[in-house]
């Protein structure tokens, strides 16, 4: 796959479609940023958005990948990767968190050593320590593990955008 032709192709189609790229990721329910990356060939649409941007631009899953238009029907082609691609969907939707349960425990436990640093300053307990300790562990593990973009795994921020949608690869998160 060459990702700078797929890109010009997903531009060209996008034009003859007479869509902004801002339309196109609205449509999508990505970010403009994500479609102008894919159509200067620096990243490639998840798995989860061939099969909505090949049928918003007219074309199948497997033209989209070869970045030009076919001359034979790719039916078989095309019904194979759709099927990889809901598998690959479903597998993803199986997450135990979403982003912002993540987001929620990670905050409780802050608040919890917050709170417990208030209190070892006033008290002298030789707990408090290992007690913060443990809870920043916790913490920290709970978001490597639980903490990723499900559409390219990547760490996500702490701190999540207004748009709530990863700066990665522009999916919204829930």
């Amino acid at each position: 796959m060459d990702q700078v032709k797929i890109g010009k192709f997903i531009a060209e189609l996008r034009k003859g479609k007479k869509l902004t790229q801002d339309q196109l990721a609205q449509k999508l329910g990505v970010t403009q940023k994500s479609v102008s990356r894919w159509e200067t060939g620096r990243n490639m649409p998840d798995m989860s958005i061939l099969q909505p941007l090949s049928a918003e631009l007219g074309i199948t899953v497997s033209e989209l990948l070869d970045g030009a238009k076919s001359e034979t029907n790719g039916k078989n082609a095309d019904e194979a990767i759709c099927r990889i691609i809901d598998y690959s969907i479903a597998s993803k939707a199986k997450s135990v968190f979403n982003n912002r349960d993540v987001n929620f425990i990670t905050g409780v436990i802050i608040a919890l050593i917050v709170v417990l640093l208030i209190i070892g300053a006033f008290m002298e307990m030789r707990t408090v320590p290992l007690v913060v300790f443990g809870l920043l562990l916790i913490a920290v593990v709970f978001r490597l593990i639980f903490g990723r973009c499900p559409g390219c795994g990547k760490l996500l921020p702490l701190l999540p955008s207004k748009k709530a949608a990863c700066p990665f690869c522009g999916i919204k998160l829930k």
